[in-house]
């Protein structure tokens, strides 16, 4: 055995130890992302995405906290904006869902946002305002399932049986 084997396993198995260590936090989403904030503290990504983790884990409040520190990194951030949204939507907190929700419409009109605002207003009683937001989420993408399905739940609220139906039948596909 020659003295430099001697070194070389050691520093083998330390480094696979390492590496063992490090694909635990592939496994745990949580870990992983604080690791990377903890790694990148002012990455505004990082703090996203263990928003979003948090939030997988039903720990919602610690979600709002990362998406928020998401935005104190990048105001401008469409996703941070959305994810906070829909977190503050889940609280029951619609005037501030609504307002993140907004900045992204501003922004990146999309088909889930312009939804979400119509579910956000229906909560609120404002029927009316959120079939507009149903339609300009079919606008945006004609073919969304969940724009469809809420939209037919609002016109069969209002009697409107047929068009309802129509729109049930495209949800479906």
């Amino acid at each position: 055995v020659c003295s430099s084997d001697l070194l070389v396993v050691p520093a083998a198995a330390g480094l696979s130890w390492l590496t063992v260590e490090r694909n635990a936090d592939y496994v745990n989403p949580v870990r992983l992302w604080t690791s990377a904030v903890a790694l990148a503290p002012a990455n505004w990504r990082a703090h996203n995405n263990l928003g979003i983790a948090e939030e997988a884990e039903g720990r919602r409040a610690n979600a709002i906290a990362e998406y928020q520190r998401a935005l104190d990194l990048n105001p401008r951030s469409g996703p941070a904006h959305y994810n906070l949204g829909k977190a503050l939507h889940e609280d029951g907190r619609l005037d501030d869902a609504l307002a993140h929700y907004r900045v992204v419409m501003d922004a990146e009109p999309a088909a889930p946002v312009a939804t979400d605002m119509g579910l956000a207003l229906e909560a609120q009683g404002q029927m009316d305002a959120a079939r507009q937001h149903y339609v300009r989420a079919l606008q945006l993408d004609p073919a969304y399932p969940d724009a469809h399905l809420n939209l037919g739940r609002t016109l069969f609220a209002e009697g409107r049986t047929d068009e309802a139906m129509s729109h049930y039948r495209q949800a479906l596909g």
